[in-house]
Formats: C-alpha cells, structure tokens, sequence
C-alpha cells in the first residue's frame, strides 16, 4: 500500500484550478490540487496507468491522481519541472518519486545539503526538503509525457498561487527543461511579475533576474531536465546540475 500524502477528500472537483486563488496556504493548496479533475484526457490517463501497474509495482495501490508541490512553506528555492511520470509521482503521489529520473534529483538535493537524504521512495519514507520545494506547471501524469497547451494553461492557476504563497520567502527557481521555463514565464506575466521582453530563452545554465513591481526579485536558473534521455546520454551529468543546485544555494543565500 502507497500512503498518500495528503488526506482528505480527492478526485472530485472538476473546477478546482478555478479556486486556486481563495487557498490560504499551501496545504490547503495541496488538498485542492488532489482533488482535481478539470483535464479529461489527464484524469482519464492517470486513472488507466493506476488500474493496470507495472509488473514491478503489482500489489502496491497507485495514487492516481493530481499530484501536489512537496516540500516546505518557507522554501527560499523551487524546482520546477514537467508532469508526474506515470509509475513514479502517480504511483507514489510525491513528486519525482518512484523513478529513476527522481533517483538523480534527489540525489544532487542531498549532495546540496536541501534534503534529509539521498533517496526518495515513497511518501512516507521520512524524507524532508530542506529550504526547497518541488513542484510542476502540470500536476496530472499524461500520456507520453507530453502535455497540451490546454493542458498546461489549465493547470497554471496552481503553479501561479503556489509561487504567491511562497513569495516573501522565495528566491530562486530551478527550471528543469524547455517546457517548465515556458509554462513558468508565462505564469509569472500573468501573475504581474516583470518577465524581459523578449522572453528570455530557455537553455542550461541560463540565469535571469526576474522583478517584481513591488521590489521583490526573483532568480530564474535553466538545467536540463532529469529525464533519462538526459541523464543516460551524458546531456546532463551529476556534476552539471550540482553546479546547478551550488548556484541557487548561494543566489537565495545571499539573498
């Protein structure tokens, strides 16, 4: 048995992205993103992969639904990446949890001294970010790991009141991939943050200052995704994205 992470009711509220807003903190955001059903095809998939696990995962009871940020109130540092996988944070319900894409990020996050140990398994195996949080422009696991526009914009409301509740202590978020820096910009436009114009392009290694009218800034740090065809393939090595990790601790530490 998979222990959930949150509790309370769930997987019942096809307008829960619409509600996003009256959250009044991020446990409560967490409970409301669980609960989601607004993307047919999403919640169809995610429910699909659930009913028939991988042989390896025969006898566990997946999550299979919208999967919630993990980690503290007061993180300093975000990770933002894609959508769950389908086996790993839809089985387990905890973000980049489960699969070996998650094996390299926690990995790096504990090398960086932001989380309690080197591997995450499942949620209730005692892990603890440390000043950082995980989270995803999509909550729901799609089918090839490919998300629509529709999809993602759908969705966007959590990622956009997750950043709000995070904000006096928000410092830097680490983008993994092209599609996390794109959902991201935009969100932060819509959100009133003062996005270059252009918008900057995503690329590993990419840094970006982004303002906010009321005197607050954020530090935006592209890294190639953790995906295995990243890290199978050497595009991203484990001394790439500690590099990575190193710069966002002293960017929010200095901040």
């Amino acid at each position: 048995m998979v222990t959930p992470p949150v509790s309370g009711p769930a997987g019942q509220d096809e307008h829960a992205p619409d509600r996003a807003g009256d959250a009044r903190s991020l446990a409560e955001l967490d409970l409301l993103v669980s609960s989601c059903r607004a993307c047919p095809r999403l919640v169809a998939w995610r429910e699909a992969v659930a009913a028939a696990p991988r042989a390896s995962f025969v006898g566990q009871t997946y999550w299979g639904r919208a999967v919630p940020g993990f980690g503290p109130a007061d993180a300093r540092i975000a990770v933002v990446g894609l959508a769950p996988a389908a086996h790993g944070a839809n089985r387990t319900g905890r973000m980049f949890t489960g699969d070996r894409s998650g094996d390299v990020l926690y990995a790096a996050l504990h090398r960086s001294g932001l989380a309690s140990q080197p591997t995450s398994v499942s949620a209730g195996d005692g892990l603890e970010l440390l000043g950082v949080r995980i989270t995803a422009p999509v909550h729901c696991a799609p089918p090839d790991n490919k998300p629509t526009p529709g999809e993602r914009d759908r969705c966007s409301p959590f990622l956009s009141r997750e950043l709000e509740l995070l904000g006096e202590t928000l410092r830097v978020v680490v983008v993994l991939g092209g599609f996390g820096w794109q959902a991201l910009l935009a969100v932060l436009s819509r959100s009133g943050w003062l996005v270059p114009r252009p918008r900057p392009t995503f690329g590993h290694g990419t840094e970006v200052v982004v303002p906010h009218p009321d005197g607050r800034s954020v530090t935006l740090l592209g890294c190639y995704h953790v995906s295995q065809q990243n890290t199978f393939t050497g595009r991203l090595t484990p001394a790439m994205l500690d590099a990575v990790l190193a710069r966002a601790v002293r960017v929010a530490g200095r901040s």
